[in-house]
C-alpha cells in the first residue's frame, strides 16, 4: 500500500492532466492518511487544471484532512477560483465546518455576488450553516432575495432562518416584503412566511 501511494503522489506530478486527475481521486478512495499525501494533495489546489484541483479538494476532504487552519490558508482563495465547480466545492467544504469557519464569513459575502447562480447557491447555504457566528452578513444575504434564480432566493432565506433573530429588523422588514411582493413565486413566499415566524420567535442569546 505504501508503494502504492507513492506511485499516485509521484503521479500529482504527471505531465498528463487525467494522470494527475486520477491520483488525486484515487488517494481520496483509498481512505489513507499521511502527512505526504495531505501536503501533496494541498499542493495540486494550485494546479493549472480545474478538474484536477477539484479532485484534489474532494479528497481532502473525504481524508477529513482539513482544518480551520487550512480552511482560512487553501480553500477561501478557491472561492475566486476560476472555475465554477472548484468555487461551488469550495464553498460546501467550508459550510461543513459551520462555526469553525467563521474566519471565511466576510468573504462567503463577497462570493454572493459570483456570476454562476449553482455557487451564489451554496455560498448562501455555507452562510446558514455558520449560523449565528455569520449575523454580520445578513444584508448580504437580503439582496439575493432579488436574485434572477429562485434557488439563490430559497438558499438565502434558509440561511437567513439560520442565522438571523427578531431584533434584526431589516431582515424581518425584508422579509414582509417578500410576502406582499406579487412578482415573487408561491415557492419563495412560503418560504419567506417560514422564515419570517422562526425569526420572530427566535432572541438572540
Amino acid at each position: 500500500m505504501e508503494k502504492a501511494i507513492a506511485q499516485l503522489i509521484r503521479d500529482l506530478k504527471a505531465e498528463d492532466p487525467h494522470i494527475r486527475f486520477a491520483a488525486a481521486r484515487i488517494l481520496g478512495e483509498l481512505g489513507k492518511n499521511s502527512v505526504d499525501t495531505n501536503e501533496a494533495l494541498i499542493e495540486s489546489l494550485q494546479d493549472t487544471v480545474w478538474f484536477v484541483r477539484l479532485a484534489a479538494l474532494q479528497s481532502l476532504k473525504e481524508l477529513n484532512r482539513l482544518n480551520p487552519d487550512t480552511i482560512s490558508k487553501y480553500i477561501i482563495p478557491l472561492l475566486k477560483d476560476g472555475h465554477e465547480d472548484v468555487r461551488e466545492y469550495a464553498a460546501l467544504v467550508i459550510g461543513s465546518f459551520r462555526e469553525k469557519a467563521k474566519d471565511a464569513v466576510v468573504y462567503l459575502a463577497e462570493a454572493l455576488q459570483d456570476p454562476v447562480w449553482y455557487v451564489r447557491a451554496r455560498v448562501a447555504q455555507a452562510i446558514g450553516q455558520i449560523g449565528s457566528e455569520a449575523r454580520s452578513v445578513c444584508f448580504s444575504l437580503l439582496q439575493c432575495l432579488a436574485d434572477e434564480e429562485i434557488a439563490v432566493r430559497l438558499s438565502a432565506l434558509e440561511a437567513l432562518g439560520l442565522i438571523c433573530v427578531n431584533s434584526d429588523n431589516k431582515v424581518v422588514d425584508a422579509l414582509k416584503d417578500v410576502l406582499s411582493n406579487e412578482a415573487q413565486p408561491l415557492g419563495v413566499k412560503k418560504k419567506a412566511e417560514i422564515v419570517l415566524k422562526k425569526i420572530t420567535n427566535k432572541t438572540s442569546s
